[in-house]
């Protein structure tokens, strides 16, 4: 097996253009320019400036000339009265008055000009807040649990270690974009999963060992990829920070800096292994790291609109859909946390808690919240979207306006109680801003032929997970218009509500009941019955004894579908997927049957044996 350093030197002989960049020009020669600019104007900038340099401080050049977004590092997502209020006179005063809340608890004001970028910096440093090193090659904003030593399921406070590691690289000029590629971080010290903790490159996951809480190590996750577990387990905040250092440095000496596509890493990792990864970790360490203990993070975040705390108060959920929020909110959430000696917190699926809330002032003052308690319903609660092709130039759709969009055709279509959660992902293109393979149904957004045209549309996956140690969802029917995506998801929310449990995320359920199906199994009754005007839960039962196989599937969806349109079933001695009778199923008068009639086949030599050309056969159907 090779070693770092030799994975490493073999992929170094030729560098990428973006570090032919950073040899040539500084962030801090960038940086330096801005008050030149903003006097200048935006024709002055440097396209190597506009382009790259200037987003090591998270100051973005946007599709629109002269259009600009910062996005501002939060650390624990923490905002105080006097941040909050301050970030909300800087949207209202220069950037149109809108905010949006991002994956990685901070937050991005837009529509800036150069000409007042400057002013904008001074004015968040005035209450401690900064965009340093939120973009591009960098140690962005570390994801933490929001309600940290506050819920009752909280064990480990993290403030404390999120702080001590940000003193590490934070403003530090031999930090600042140093690193081959992005470096997410993500610390979890709760039982509750409310920091997307399988989603970051490190991931400090809450673990029990010998009676003793710490944290397992994992490492190596991007979008499309699980962190995955090493041996190591942490018993202490020094441990946590000390090895935070050791990754960093090993990243910053030994990551590949050619294919800017495969330079994350999770590269790095799995050029030479996990294990042999975790050798190399050991072997620079001057701690004696222990074995792993039990990974303890068991439950999803089910955003409740309360979240009972230790000190008897509540956290207050702010749904914010997509995370488009504004200026006057913010201002809003400011002043109602100034009169609860409160804070804010912003959460890793775009919403905003705030921190220590009594019932009585909830029961006084709700006309307070009649403007945000609008959107506390399963599908805005849990909705993720990031900012589309409108404010990214990767954007391929719109995105947020069509997450909103589904989420309002879906409320009115399909109702849920609120016992009920969903969690929609939506990534406006590839690159996965929107984490859509950890939502329960995640949408990718894509470019489809439709009619002649080509439109807006999306792949959809299923059966991302949150808990126990994580899962990226599978695609789930191939790619298709946002317009067909509402009647098909419609649909499968339609068996949610009608076959889940009481109290039953959608997660729970898809391990339950739907995983039961093949995909192709799944796509055709929501095909067929979206064709046909059918009711998708009357073919579907919670315990199939066909096992995934798609021949059997076949016989035995078929012959659900033949007794629904006929009222009797087709043979009468139905047993292991198949007949033994020598008469055939009685034709029944339906578009359908012939497709059906070969669904039921009672030879299975004759039978389809995927469920993929039943559908072609059924679309030529009229």
């Amino acid at each position: 097996m090779k070693s770092l350093a030799e994975v490493s030197q073999e992929r170094s002989k030729k560098i990428n253009k973006i570090e032919e960049l950073k040899k040539r020009r500084t962030p801090a020669e960038a940086f330096a320019q801005l008050e030149t600019y903003a006097k200048n104007g935006y024709g002055s900038m440097l396209p190597d400036d506009l382009d790259f340099l200037l987003k090591s401080f998270g100051i973005y050049d946007r599709p629109q000339p002269n259009s600009f977004m910062i996005r501002v590092r939060v650390p624990n997502g923490k905002l105080t009265y006097q941040m909050a209020l301050k970030v909300g006179e800087i949207a209202n005063l220069y950037g149109a008055g809108q905010i949006d809340v991002t994956t990685r608890m901070q937050f991005q004001i837009r529509n800036l000009r150069i000409e007042t970028v400057p002013t904008v910096l001074k004015e968040l440093e005035s209450v401690g807040l900064s965009p340093f090193q939120t973009g591009v090659d960098n140690i962005r904003n570390i994801v933490s649990d929001p309600l940290n030593s506050f819920a009752v399921d909280s064990v480990i406070e993290t403030d404390s270690i999120v702080e001590r590691m940000n003193n590490i690289f934070v403003k530090k000029d031999e930090w600042i974009t140093v690193l081959p590629r992005k470096f997410n971080v993500g610390i979890n010290g709760s039982f509750s999963n409310r920091s997307n903790i399988w989603g970051h490159d490190v991931a400090f996951v809450l673990a029990q060992k010998d009676g003793n809480f710490g944290f397992n190590l994992y490492l190596g996750g991007k979008v499309g990829e699980s962190a995955k577990a090493t041996n190591i387990f942490l018993t202490n905040s020094d441990e946590v920070v000390y090895i935070f250092e050791l990754i960093l440095n090993i990243f910053k000496e030994f990551g590949f800096r050619d294919n800017r596509n495969k330079n994350r890493l999770f590269y790095l990792i799995d050029s030479i292994g996990i294990t042999k990864f975790e050798e190399e970790i050991r072997s620079q360490s001057k701690i004696n790291f222990l074995t792993s203990g039990k990974s303890m993070i068991d439950f999803e975040n089910l955003n409740n609109d309360l979240v009972q705390l230790k000190n008897k108060k509540y956290a207050k959920l702010i749904v914010v859909p997509a995370g488009i929020f504004s200026g006057n909110g913010l201002i809003e959430l400011a002043e109602i946390t100034k009169n609860i000696d409160g804070e804010l917190r912003f959460s890793y699926d775009q919403n905003i808690y705030i921190v220590g809330v009594d019932k009585l002032f909830l029961e006084n003052n709700k006309n307070l919240f009649v403007n945000f308690d609008k959107f506390s319903n399963p599908y805005y609660k849990n909705m993720i979207a990031c900012a589309g092709s409108k404010d990214c130039p990767f954007g391929v759709i719109p995105n947020k306006p069509d997450a909103i969009n589904m989420a309002n055709y879906l409320s009115e279509k399909v109702p849920l109680s609120d016992d009920s959660t969903i969690r929609f992902h939506w990534s406006g293109c590839p690159k996965g801003c929107g984490i859509h393979g950890f939502g329960d149904i995640g949408f990718e957004g894509t470019r489809v032929k439709s009619g002649g045209s080509t439109v807006d549309g999306v792949y959809l996956s299923i059966g991302g997970k949150m808990n126990g140690e994580g899962r990226e969802g599978h695609r789930f029917m191939k790619a298709m218009p946002i317009t067909e995506a509402k009647l098909y998801i419609s649909d499968l929310m339609r068996i949610y509500k009608s076959k889940k449990l009481n109290y039953e995320t959608f997660s729970k359920f898809e391990e339950r009941f739907l995983s039961k199906y093949s995909n192709g199994a799944l796509e055709f009754i929501l095909k067929f019955s979206r064709k046909f005007n059918e009711i998708p839960e009357k073919f579907l039962h919670e315990k199939p004894q066909s096992g995934k196989i798609e021949q059997f599937e076949i016989f035995a969806i078929g012959v659900e579908i033949y007794k629904n349109l006929s009222g009797v079933l087709p043979y009468l001695d139905i047993k292991n997927f198949t007949s033994k009778s020598n008469f055939s199923a009685k034709e029944i008068k339906h578009v359908f049957y012939p497709v059906l009639a070969k669904m039921i086949e009672r030879d299975i030599n004759h039978r389809y044996e995927a469920f993929s050309e039943i559908i072609v056969d059924m679309e030529k159907l009229s």
